[in-house]
């Protein structure tokens, strides 16, 4: 020691995006670098050797919170987080999750909606106790696949164009929103 002549800083950055179009475009909803990361008192300059470096960073978690309220009209969210190391930093990413802190008439699957054969080939039915406005499909890199209006509680819809797989069935009906998963075994 010393082993640098000069003092200088290092900035490590974090930054998450969100994409209504399907990762064709994103826009920046948090960039965080420098003293807006920290989880220490005050940054490690330095360090020799570098096990003086290494920190339990149990009880520095930094949380961050971001109001996606003008996002909600995306049907499809998808999100990047980027990390770039401005010096063999590192960023740890726990706990990281999308939530409705409002009242949105989001249904679960406990909605009373029967939706067969599932497995399907050609057709799937589907019966609602209330009307169905709109069915979507999704698969599952959430792009939409198929969509229907409907008007009543019961619809069948084509699937024979679909590939095999999993996707996701989505039942709009007034401001009630339920999903179902179903399973497509495309005709040989």
């Amino acid at each position: 020691p010393p082993y640098f002549e000069q003092s200088f800083t290092v900035t490590d950055t974090l930054e998450i995006l969100i994409s209504g179009d399907c990762g064709n475009t994103f826009t920046t909803i948090l960039k965080k670098y420098g003293d807006g990361l920290l989880t220490l008192p005050s940054p490690l300059f330095n360090p020799y050797p570098i096990e003086e470096g290494l920190f339990d960073p149990e009880g520095h978690w930094k949380t961050f919170e971001v109001d996606l309220s003008q996002y909600a009209d995306l049907q499809n969210a998808r999100f990047k987080v980027r990390y770039i190391s401005g010096y063999g930093g590192t960023v740890m990413l726990n706990n990281f999750a999308v939530a409705n802190k409002q009242s949105s008439g989001v249904e679960g699957n406990n909605a009373e909606i029967s939706v067969f054969p599932n497995p399907a080939a050609d057709f799937v039915n589907i019966i609602s106790e209330q009307p169905i406005d709109e069915i979507n499909v999704f698969d599952m890199s959430g792009k939409k696949v198929y969509q229907q209006t409907v008007g009543q509680s019961e619809a069948r819809i084509n699937t024979s164009q679909l590939l095999t797989g999993s996707y996701i069935l989505e039942l709009r009906s007034g401001d009630k929103i339920s999903h179902r998963k179903i399973l497509i075994e495309a005709a040989k």
